[in-house]
């Protein structure tokens, strides 16, 4: 959280068996006035009151467990939109990344 800066968005991802450790971060960075997005799925993160922007994934399948896809969509219609509304500096970055290996 050191190079975040008031405003910043932060992306959670906090499913069923939710993790304490998110729930202490989204405080801190509640504290430090980021936004927070939270991905998580229809039972609802504790974390969820304090998202900004609470997306929710139902993933109940019938074969008895429940599927991740609902949310990997999500995260994939995010991405498209955001490469629509950033087009060459998300493409630029993207392409350092690439070149450093994707680390």
């Amino acid at each position: 959280m050191v190079d975040f800066r008031k405003g910043d968005l932060m992306l959670l991802f906090d499913i069923r068996r939710y993790d304490p450790a998110l729930e202490a971060l989204s405080q801190k960075a509640a504290r430090h006035r980021l936004t927070l997005c939270l991905f998580t799925d229809q039972w609802l993160s504790p974390i969820a009151p304090l998202g900004r922007l609470v997306l929710v994934g139902r993933g109940n399948a019938a074969a008895g467990w429940d599927s991740k896809l609902p949310l990997f969509v999500l995260v994939e219609a995010l991405i498209a939109r955001v490469h629509q509304l950033r087009g060459a500096h998300s493409t630029g970055r993207l392409a350092l990344i690439d070149e450093w290996g994707g680390a």
